[in-house]
Protein backbone atom coordinates (compact mmCIF):
# COMPACT_ATOMS: atom_id res chain seq x y z
CA UNK A 1 0.00 0.00 0.00
CA UNK A 2 0.92 3.82 -1.00
CA UNK A 3 1.67 5.73 2.39
CA UNK A 4 1.25 9.16 2.31
CA UNK A 5 4.76 10.66 2.63
CA UNK A 6 7.90 11.56 1.23
CA UNK A 7 9.43 8.80 2.83
CA UNK A 8 6.70 6.10 2.04
CA UNK A 9 7.41 3.16 -0.55
CA UNK A 10 6.10 4.14 -3.59
CA UNK A 11 5.18 0.80 -5.66
CA UNK A 12 2.77 1.12 -7.97
CA UNK A 13 -0.10 -1.57 -6.93
CA UNK A 14 -1.33 -2.09 -10.73
CA UNK A 15 2.17 -3.17 -10.95
CA UNK A 16 2.77 -5.64 -8.53
CA UNK A 17 -0.67 -6.95 -9.45
CA UNK A 18 0.33 -8.10 -12.65
CA UNK A 19 4.00 -9.17 -11.79
CA UNK A 20 1.61 -11.58 -9.39
CA UNK A 21 0.23 -12.75 -12.36
CA UNK A 22 3.02 -13.23 -14.58
CA UNK A 23 4.53 -15.14 -11.34
CA UNK A 24 1.91 -17.48 -10.76
CA UNK A 25 1.81 -18.73 -14.65
CA UNK A 26 5.73 -19.01 -14.76
CA UNK A 27 5.24 -20.97 -11.54
CA UNK A 28 2.70 -23.38 -12.86
CA UNK A 29 4.29 -23.72 -16.07
CA UNK A 30 7.89 -24.66 -13.83
CA UNK A 31 5.89 -27.02 -11.58
CA UNK A 32 4.42 -28.80 -14.60
CA UNK A 33 7.82 -29.33 -16.06
CA UNK A 34 9.88 -29.84 -12.87
CA UNK A 35 7.53 -32.75 -12.23
CA UNK A 36 7.87 -35.08 -15.24
CA UNK A 37 10.21 -37.65 -14.37
CA UNK A 38 12.87 -37.90 -17.89
CA UNK A 39 13.53 -34.23 -19.00
CA UNK A 40 15.33 -33.55 -22.34
CA UNK A 41 18.34 -31.06 -22.51
CA UNK A 42 15.51 -28.82 -24.20
CA UNK A 43 13.11 -29.19 -21.20
CA UNK A 44 16.10 -28.57 -18.65
CA UNK A 45 16.68 -25.62 -20.58
CA UNK A 46 13.41 -24.39 -20.64
CA UNK A 47 13.17 -25.41 -16.60
CA UNK A 48 16.14 -22.78 -15.86
CA UNK A 49 14.31 -19.84 -18.05
CA UNK A 50 11.17 -20.67 -15.78
CA UNK A 51 13.07 -20.90 -12.50
CA UNK A 52 14.43 -17.62 -13.72
CA UNK A 53 11.14 -15.55 -14.83
CA UNK A 54 9.69 -16.90 -11.67
CA UNK A 55 12.69 -15.17 -9.53
CA UNK A 56 12.36 -12.14 -11.59
CA UNK A 57 8.80 -11.83 -10.65
CA UNK A 58 8.54 -12.60 -7.16
CA UNK A 59 11.08 -10.01 -6.86
CA UNK A 60 8.81 -7.82 -8.70
CA UNK A 61 5.50 -8.45 -7.34
CA UNK A 62 7.55 -8.21 -3.43
CA UNK A 63 9.09 -4.57 -4.11
CA UNK A 64 7.88 -2.45 -1.81
CA UNK A 65 8.85 0.93 -3.64
CA UNK A 66 11.90 2.67 -3.19
CA UNK A 67 11.86 5.52 0.03
CA UNK A 68 12.44 8.58 -0.95
CA UNK A 69 14.20 10.24 2.07
CA UNK A 70 16.91 7.33 2.75
CA UNK A 71 20.20 9.56 3.41
CA UNK A 72 20.59 11.27 6.66
CA UNK A 73 19.86 14.79 7.14
CA UNK A 74 21.98 17.33 9.10
CA UNK A 75 25.23 17.33 10.61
Amino acid sequence: MKSSGKSGKHANPKAKQSANEKYQEAKTEFEKLNSKANKTPEEKTALEKWRTQMKHWQKKKDWGGEQHSQKHKGN
